[in-house]
């Protein structure tokens, strides 16, 4: 790789073990593994699909197991090289406080220790700017008490505390704002209106995952990861409406009235909607990274501008023009 050898990081690579590799980040880092020569190894839940593997199935090592399960981490990690865990619970769906702990924390747990016994050169783990020890959710709490793991692993390692996810496509499309539902109603609501964060591209998440193990520059650090822009819902609204042609109009939703529907949503759909304290450790800061930061820490990683998600967005839902 340009910049740096992979000598610097403790010899050439083996293989992989990617955890979580059947979601929307993990499945990139099996992808470009592979596109690169690495061997992989994948991790996927015995009843997920792996769909999104298809491109690259005949030449990755499936493994079904759970992270709550510390005999499959077990089976899954012996004999390889690495590790980068994309796994995690969804803070859109964070469901109950026993399962986040059971997956964020305890699954952390289980993987180290079966990383020291099988005496794993790196483990490369993806967080989320919003975790801290203080946050209101115990999603937030949980992955803060993961990191802590890591780092105090012994293992060499580095974690990559990630800004905003953008997977393109319909799903994206429906993301934030909720742009094509709206498409026909006076005007698209939010509930953030000067909350900024640095949207990053799913693929350029997984080239930075996939570097880190390379990179000397974050090397048994905690850094944080974002794409080149800082933006507002306001933002996103502003820029989708000029993609199609056509403004949209947007409302700004009192923070008190949006709390008092997730509220009334986590009851009625426990496991389905984002909590209050999740909405309220999103709102109370920005989630943004400074572009010459990541410049220095990922010089072989080109970031996605914003414009152009939107228009692949545009294409792969086959929307009309406004």
């Amino acid at each position: 790789m340009r910049g740096y050898s992979s000598y610097e990081a403790g010899g050439t690579p083996g293989t992989c073990l990617v955890i979580g590799a059947s979601g929307r980040v993990g499945s990139r880092v099996v992808v470009r593994l592979v596109e690169r020569g690495r061997p992989v190894r994948a991790l996927v839940r015995p009843d997920s699909s792996i769909r999104r593997l298809a491109p690259v199935l005949s030449r990755v090592r499936l493994v079904a197991g759970d992270v709550r399960n510390p005999d499959a981490l077990a089976e899954a990690v012996r004999g390889v090289h690495q590790v980068i865990w994309t796994a995690g619970i969804s803070p859109l769906r964070p469901g109950r406080p026993e399962e986040i702990e059971r997956v964020e924390v305890e699954g952390v747990r289980h993987l180290i220790e079966a990383c020291k016994r099988e005496s794993v050169a790196y483990i490369t783990y993806l967080s989320c700017m919003y975790a801290s020890q203080d946050a209101r959710s115990a999603l937030f709490r949980a992955k803060w008490r993961a990191e802590e793991a890591v780092r105090e692993s012994g293992v060499s390692h580095s974690i990559l505390r990630s800004s905003v996810i953008i997977h393109p496509g319909r799903r994206f499309y429906l993301q934030i704002p909720a742009i094509h539902w709206w498409e026909k109603a006076p005007g698209i609501p939010h509930a953030l209106p000067s909350v900024r964060t640095s949207p990053i591209a799913v693929d350029d998440v997984a080239s930075c995952l996939i570097d880190a193990s390379l990179n000397p520059r974050v090397r048994g650090r905690t850094v944080e990861i974002g794409g080149p822009e800082a933006l507002s819902p306001s933002d996103w609204i502003r820029l989708a409406g000029e993609e199609r042609g056509k403004p949209f109009k947007e409302w700004a939703v009192p923070p008190s009235l949006a709390e008092a529907g997730l509220w009334l949503g986590s009851r009625l759909f426990p496991d389905r909607m984002p909590s209050r304290e999740v909405f309220r450790d999103m709102v109370e800061r920005d989630a943004v990274v400074d572009p010459e930061t990541m410049k220095e820490l990922f010089p072989n990683v080109s970031l996605t501008p914003v414009r152009e998600l939107i228009r692949r967005m545009k294409e792969d839902a086959d929307l009309p023009p406004g």
